[in-house]
């Protein structure tokens, strides 16, 4: 199994936070277990001096002829709690001379340095490695002078206790790091699938997605992924067709002219003006045909790279619809069309563009005064349904037209048998407006009825 770089950044990233927290989990444990026996620990020194000192006076008194070194019970009670693990005993004078025991540490420095009076005797810490307790108690001995016993009490090494800590800490660290195993490799899975996904359509296999099976952010990531290769792909698709679509409709006209020149040439010969006048305004209209065919090629080739203007504003579809309506009214009256327009009162807006608005009323209008034969009828509704606006356009056809309704918004796709000279380019530049604005549109056709469905989010 190949491993890859990022499952490699993941594993050893969550190792590090692991180690990291285990870290700071043994420092506080000792610090805490250290602060807490050492202030419990304290009073058992303290208890246990007060008892040896209480013990040691009882056995001067009972025998108040001996002296503090004749006197052997003395002597063997501090021998035997001297000899106890952990602990030294030692009876010293007020000089610090030791009278009975043996001190770990010749002279005053031990026990002077830094002591402290607690009402009851004199308490001082040393700062051994294993951190020892010493406590030095005043007692009067025989002739009425004073004198000490002192105890030194080590407290059980920390490490009894911090080792099996820092070994089960250890352990579940362990156990973890084998089960990030598993988890970075499940995070990195999907990211392997999408990059080698990414190979396949760039090695040319446009159709290939990638596998969506997740709900999180990759998933996320996989589904964005698969609608940019669906765009690119349309996008490229689209391309080879239209550079197909371009050089066949281009060549028509291209076509014509190359015959009007050549019938000009012989009319220029023969003398005809009034022939060769005609020719040449033909060849101006193939011009004009040619110079708007481009102009509609190079908008649809914005519009399929998501070319939005850049001015969005808020625009009135009523009264947008009623000024387009009013731009085709000759053609309908020279056609004899019957109209019936239904508007709501007031204004309903949309954000998008003004211009482009305009274009998709101007196109679906164009289309319909167009395929309606004479004396026909055009139904134009305009309603508000549930926060949005329908635009719904209608009108009669021939009873012979053919229309494949999933190729009606493709480029340059018309009917036939229509003898219309048209580029085809209207509904597929209105489809793009629709669609890149947030609409959508539809077209149907039944019976000698087609209709045009245009939706808008209201603002």
């Amino acid at each position: 199994m190949r491993i890859g770089k990022l499952y490699l950044k993941i594993f050893f990233s969550f190792i590090l936070i692991l180690f990291v927290t285990e870290l700071l989990i043994v420092v506080f444990f000792a610090i805490l277990i250290g602060g807490n026996s050492r202030r419990r620990f304290l009073p058992y020194v303290e208890a246990y001096a007060l008892l040896l000192r209480e013990s040691i006076e009882y056995r001067l008194q009972d025998a108040p002829e001996l002296s503090l070194i004749e006197n052997t019970s003395v002597h063997e009670l501090v021998k035997k709690f001297d000899q106890t693990e952990g602990l030294n005993v030692w009876i010293t004078s007020s000089s610090d001379k030791t009278l009975i025991g043996t001190s770990p540490v010749e002279g005053r420095a031990f026990h002077i340095r830094r002591r402290e009076w607690t009402g009851t005797y004199y308490r001082n810490r040393t700062h051994g490695r294993y951190m020892p307790f010493f406590i030095s108690i005043p007692f009067q001995l025989q002739n009425k002078r004073e004198g000490y016993i002192n105890l030194l009490i080590k407290r059980p090494e920390q490490r009894v206790l911090v080792k099996p800590f820092v070994a089960g800490i250890a352990g579940i660290g362990a156990g973890i790091a084998l089960l990030l195993f598993p988890v970075s490799r499940l995070i990195s899975r999907p990211l392997e699938k999408l990059q080698r996904s990414v190979q396949r359509i760039k090695g040319g296999d446009l159709g290939h997605r990638a596998e969506e099976k997740s709900r999180d952010e990759i998933g996320d990531l996989v589904r964005a992924f698969n609608q940019m290769a669906d765009r690119i792909e349309r996008m490229i698709t689209g391309s080879r067709e239209l550079s197909s679509n371009v050089s066949h409709e281009l060549r028509s006209p291209l076509a014509r002219m190359r015959v009007a020149e050549e019938l000009l040439r012989d009319g220029l010969e023969k003398g005809e003006k009034e022939e060769c006048r005609s020719l040449l305004n033909s060849i101006r209209d193939e011009i004009e045909e040619m110079d708007t065919l481009i102009g509609k090629i190079l908008q649809l080739a914005k519009l399929d790279l998501r070319y939005i203007p850049k001015i969005i504003q808020q625009v009135d579809i009523t009264s947008l619809v009623q000024e387009t309506l009013k731009k085709y009214s000759q053609s309908i009256r020279k056609k004899n069309i019957t109209t019936t327009f239904s508007i709501p009162d007031g204004k309903i807006l949309v954000n998008i563009n003004h211009e482009d608005l305009r274009t998709v009323f101007s196109n679906i209008v164009d289309n319909a005064v167009k395929f309606t034969p004479a004396g026909g009828e055009i139904r134009l509704e305009t309603k508000k349904k549930d926060g949005t606006v329908v635009i719904l356009l209608t009108n009669s056809c021939r009873e012979d037209l053919h229309l494949e309704e999933a190729k009606i918004f493709e480029p340059f796709y018309r009917e036939r048998q229509s003898g219309d000279r048209g580029s085809g380019l209207g509904l597929a530049i209105t489809k793009r407006i629709v669609e890149n604005n947030g609409g959508k549109i539809g077209a149907k056709l039944q019976n000698d009825l087609f209709t045009v469905k245009v939706t808008f989010i209201i603002s």
